[in-house]
């Protein structure tokens, strides 16, 4: 315990269904999901209007109208508020579903609010889909079609409070909110392979981007990575990718470790991974073990025109509670779905 913040540690393994749902209520507590097997570690943030933010989600946990419900784009693509998996991150599944708080997958709750409650709410109180309308109590929304775009800059609905704070921050605060681990998923976090601190986290695009953005190879990262290790010594690298022959590569760069997790790389896409036999929920877990991996780096080079580039960058700042030291190695930044 100190004046700026509080720690607590609890010894057992029986503690993680009981410490999701004191979370849940009291979301100023973050968990540490790398801590010891056996061990659950909490402590408090020590910015203010981080912790104010928190307070403020926290009282949403048991209101269940004018709650936002998910944007979904034109390809059926999008997401739900409650209970969210991997399609939250991505934008990758048809077949979004709302879950009640009995069916966890691997994050923690954001409500207490059931399914049948939200969608006879829904019914007798249809969400505002004005955008010009929208203000900082405005927390529901049902998208009919492709109209993520209209709220993408709206900061209307960000709270006067926090617009000094800017939109990567806000985005990055409630991004970790609804991607909290919950105990399931932080034993296998436990129980995965683990790898040295400091550390550069490298996130190569490829497979079915090449539709969106033009592909970069790893020698365009390294660069970025040579760099940064001539200044701080720095030469553990965590790296994400889809390619197999990304992998490979990694060989022409003697000067550096290189940390990865070993699992199956059709380089085709995630449908492509399902027809290989990589079933939906086994994609869903090694993509957050890998995403959490890599928001613990200290530097991070990207390309923020995937959505993973940009969610890594988001996590890492809340998780680190500072800006995250990243080069993108093509688009800025940007409030995107």
């Amino acid at each position: 315990m100190s004046d700026h913040g509080h720690t607590m540690v609890l010894e057992g393994d029986n503690y993680g269904a009981e410490l999701d749902s004191f979370v849940q209520k009291k979301s100023h507590w973050m968990i540490d999901a790398f801590g010891v097997k056996g061990y659950e570690r909490l402590t408090t943030y020590t910015d203010r209007d981080r912790a104010s933010i928190q307070h403020d989600l926290d009282q949403l946990q048991n209101r269940c109208e004018r709650f936002f419900s998910g944007a979904v784009n034109p390809n059926g693509f999008g997401s739900n508020w409650h209970s969210l998996s991997l399609g939250l991150a991505l934008g990758l599944y048809h077949d979004m579903t709302l879950l009640t708080p009995e069916q966890p997958k691997n994050f923690i709750n954001m409500t207490t609010c059931t399914s049948e409650i939200m969608e006879s709410v829904f019914v007798a109180h249809p969400p505002e889909t004005n955008y010009t309308l929208w203000d900082s109590s405005t927390v529901n929304f049902r998208s009919p079609g492709w109209d993520v775009w209209d709220i993408m800059t709206n900061k209307t609905i960000i709270k006067d409070r926090y617009h000094s704070k800017g939109l990567f921050w806000w985005r990055s605060m409630l991004t970790y909110y609804v991607t909290r681990p919950n105990a399931q998923m932080r034993q296998l976090i436990r129980e995965s392979p683990k790898f040295p601190t400091p550390c550069i986290a490298i996130h190569v695009r490829h497979s079915d981007k090449r539709k969106e953005a033009e592909l970069l190879d790893l020698p365009a990262y390294m660069e970025k990575a040579k760099k940064y290790k001539a200044k701080t010594g720095i030469s553990d690298i965590y790296l994400m990718t889809d390619d197999e022959n990304v992998i490979q590569s990694t060989k022409d760069f003697p000067d550096f470790k290189f940390h990865y997790r070993d699992v199956p790389r059709t380089n085709q896409g995630w449908v492509a991974d399902m027809e290989a036999g990589i079933t939906k929920e086994q994609q869903e877990i090694n993509f957050i073990l890998d995403v959490q991996s890599a928001a613990h780096c200290q530097k991070f080079i990207v390309t923020y025109s995937s959505n993973v580039g940009r969610l890594i960058a988001e996590l890492a700042y809340a998780l680190q509670d500072q800006e995250p030291d990243v080069d993108s190695l093509d688009s800025e930044w940007e409030v995107n779905p």
